[in-house]
């Protein structure tokens, strides 16, 4: 288990594994556990004040691998040369669920409007005409589930920042062409074609 120190005035200390002193400090009161995240956990030291002149240099970097479905994160320590594995783990995104979600918020509205037809018919002897309701809607750039793709990865990096004062983000991307591996003189048309 880690545990991330942070003092009473709420800065942040490095991560300790030894728990010896913080069982007994939340024991005897003098201190709380503020935030939990997997295997980690932030404890604030009612009487303890960190001087930022005596703590040990080091960089902490955080490191994301974007997915769609997966998203996968690590945070490294880097202190006297050496490189230390403080926080890694995978998140599953919510986004196949989304598509359900929606159809089935279709199938509600569907239903509310089918039974206000028949309602207005059976009070008035016809349908009456309502004004098209889609013209007043935003236009969006995302669709839904990106959005919310977009939103979990800003989420999990407040998230390990609240846990974690990193000093920079490293975000793999990148682009892999199957059928260019297989023919690098493969262009435009050739791979609608599968040539």
């Amino acid at each position: 288990m880690l545990v991330f120190v942070m003092d009473k005035n709420g800065r942040m200390g490095h991560p300790t594994r030894k728990c010896g002193m913080i069982r007994r400090k939340l024991k005897q009161g003098k201190a709380k556990i503020v935030h939990r995240f997997q295997d980690t956990i932030v404890v604030k030291i009612f009487d303890l004040v960190i001087d930022e002149d005596k703590t040990v240099d080091c960089k902490f970097i955080l490191g994301i691998d974007p997915g769609y479905s997966n998203i996968g994160y690590y945070v490294i320590k880097i202190a006297d040369g050496k490189v230390y594995d403080i926080l890694s783990g995978e998140l599953k995104t919510r986004t196949e669920k989304i598509k359900g979600l929606l159809l089935e918020c279709k199938m509600y509205r569907n239903g509310r409007r089918r039974h206000r037809r028949k309602r207005v018919q059976r009070l008035q002897g016809s349908v009456k005409f309502r004004h098209p309701r889609w013209k007043n809607r935003k236009k969006h750039q995302f669709q839904p589930t990106h959005i919310h793709l977009i939103q979990t990865h800003l989420n999990l990096i407040k998230k390990i920042h609240s846990i974690v004062n990193f000093d920079e983000i490293n975000i793999e991307y990148f682009k892999y062409d199957s059928q260019k591996a297989l023919n690098p003189d493969i262009k435009g048309v050739q791979y609608q074609r599968g040539i």
